[in-house]
């Protein structure tokens, strides 16, 4: 078994013997930032004709094969997990699949904004799952919540006709992530961040591999801006998204986290205007302050601890 060295982990910020409150909330916040860029970075693709599964598959293994090169010139990560810890971590991987095939192939029937404020409930789904297993929810946490959800609503608008498959699709999206989250912190807290990100990528990569190749293997990528948006959403927006949102949520806890990722609603919004220029109402931007501000109470409140 490889064994840790101490003075890497002291200056990573990926360790545990990193100061929980604030490197929790830098790297959810890093977290939030990079995984913004996914829909929208997403959808761009999607409108030049590329295959959402074919644009998964390109950005999953590029983003494990980051990570497999990157375990290996580390040698530091004990990757050896308990069996409980391995069905945990089949649980996730498969869910992690789940949540990222549904999620863009909604995009292909619904406009960006209005997947986006459909998937902002995800905080709901994942508090609800934590009430249920016995957490109690803090006061501010349920104020964070409503800021976030009235934002969200201000900030995307209710929409014209929905189209009712795409709204499954992301509603499936939506408990597959909330899975992910709880049992990351009910059950992988005790395993590295960087091992629980690796194993998730592989097992989500595998997932979409097959899906690929069973819904006809389409290798179509449109062009130079195709392969951009592919190798974006590999590096940014999975490897080193999800290498800070598993470590966020073994410091801050799931609940935290899917309250502050409020703010992805946001940012995807911002980049939206920047890419596929949109326009937002003086009405939005106030909903966008809302959210804002309830990703900011993150900061009054501190992880609570749990025992490994």
């Amino acid at each position: 078994m490889l064994k840790t060295k101490p003075t890497l982990l002291r200056t990573n910020l990926l360790s545990e013997s990193a100061n929980p409150l604030w490197s929790g909330l830098l790297l959810a916040v890093l977290a939030t930032t990079f995984f913004s860029l996914a829909t929208p970075l997403s959808r761009h693709a999607i409108l030049l004709g590329m295959n959402p599964t074919t644009m998964l598959l390109g950005r999953m293994w590029i983003s494990s094969l980051l990570l497999a090169v990157m375990m290996r010139m580390g040698r530091h990560v004990n990757l050896r997990f308990d069996r409980p810890g391995i069905l945990a971590m089949l649980v996730v991987g498969v869910s992690s699949s789940i949540n990222i095939l549904t999620y863009y192939w909604a995009l292909t029937r619904l406009e960006s904004s209005l997947a986006i404020m459909l998937f902002a409930i995800n905080p709901i789904v994942v508090l609800g799952l934590l009430a249920l297993r016995g957490e109690r929810l803090s006061p501010l946490s349920l104020v964070r919540l409503a800021l976030a959800l009235g934002g969200v609503y201000l900030l995307i608008g209710p929409g014209g006709e929905i189209d009712w498959v795409g709204v499954f699709l992301v509603m499936f999206s939506v408990v597959g992530f909330a899975i992910q989250m709880v049992f990351t912190q009910w059950y992988l807290r005790p395993y590295h961040a960087t091992a629980v990100t690796y194993y998730v990528a592989v097992i989500s990569t595998v997932g979409v591999t097959l899906w690929w190749w069973l819904s006809g293997a389409d290798l179509y990528v449109p062009g130079l801006q195709g392969w951009v948006s592919m190798i974006i959403l590999a590096v940014v927006s999975t490897f080193l998204a999800r290498l800070c949102f598993y470590a966020a949520i073994q410091r801050m806890g799931s609940g935290q986290m899917s309250l502050l990722m409020s703010l992805e609603t946001m940012l995807s919004v911002a980049w939206s205007i920047l890419f596929l220029d949109e326009q937002l109402l003086q009405w939005q931007w106030l909903g966008a302050g809302l959210i804002l501000i309830s990703a900011l109470l993150a900061a009054r409140e501190r992880p609570k601890r749990h025992p490994a």
